[in-house]
């Protein structure tokens, strides 16, 4: 009797540990149910915000105001323009590889001009104005013309200070130089005195020295400090008081 009732517990605790094994996995199996959706929230999906696109500015090719095509036709020396408003200088700039001063006594087509036309020298400067100093040659015309007027403009402050800007424009692009001084200068060649401005040293040097003249009719930018980082540039002309001297008038290239 006591082995059937033992017999018939087992039976019954191997169908219980069967029920229980049974619903155990039923149960990880199971799906969860879906949470309800609050009233107040849509159902329907959700779709990215419409912003609009900027699309992307293309810088437009530079166009100089001046008509390089048609003057390089005329001469290929032609290499740059200078603009100094307030006076009359709007004259191409040429540079001759073979002979540095050659347009010193002529024209845009080699023709003898006892006016010249305005020029870099080939022996010191480039055709690009990258150069840490760049002059531009040009006779003190009394007509005014070339560089004739630089003189009488840059000699007095109040001038100085109201025509300060010099405009160089290349095929591809435009230079801006601020004034930064005029000054009466010796006939020495300033390349060669400041080491043709090779270095950031030579720049320094120079207009410590130009900030540091105190000729009557020379004039100055307020407050410049020299760095030697500045690329300059200098219209050179002869004095009209003083034919064996020369008169300067200097830019700084603006950021």
């Amino acid at each position: 009797m006591n082995k059937k009732r033992a017999l018939v517990a087992l039976i019954l605790l191997l169908i219980s540990l069967g029920l229980f094994v049974f619903y155990l996995y039923g149960t990880r199996n199971r799906a969860l149910p879906t949470p309800p959706v609050p009233e107040d929230v849509e159902t329907t999906d959700i779709q990215p915000a419409d912003v609009p696109v900027e699309p992307i500015e293309e810088l437009e090719p530079y166009l100089s105001p001046i008509d390089f095509e048609y003057w390089q036709g005329e001469s290929s020396d032609i290499y740059a323009w200078v603009k100094v408003p307030g006076t009359q200088v709007d004259y191409p700039v040429l540079r001759n590889e073979e002979d540095p001063d050659y347009y010193l006594r002529k024209d845009i087509y080699g023709n003898y001009l006892f006016a010249g036309s305005l020029f870099t020298e080939s022996s010191y400067n480039g055709d690009d104005f990258s150069d840490r100093m760049t002059i531009i040659y040009g006779h003190n015309m009394p007509d005014g013309s070339m560089f004739g007027e630089l003189q009488y403009t840059y000699s007095y402050y109040d001038s100085f200070t109201e025509n300060n800007e010099i405009f160089v424009y290349l095929p591809d692009r435009e230079l801006h130089y601020d004034i930064i001084a005029s000054l009466p200068y010796s006939n020495l060649h300033i390349m060669e005195q400041y080491n043709r401005f090779q270095t950031d040293y030579d720049v320094k040097d120079f207009l410590t020295y130009v900030m540091n003249v105190h000729y009557i009719n020379a004039c100055k930018a307020d407050g410049l400090v020299p760095t030697g980082q500045e690329h300059l540039l200098i219209l050179q002309t002869c004095r009209f008081d003083n034919f064996g001297e020369r008169y300067i008038v200097i830019g700084r290239l603006s950021e």
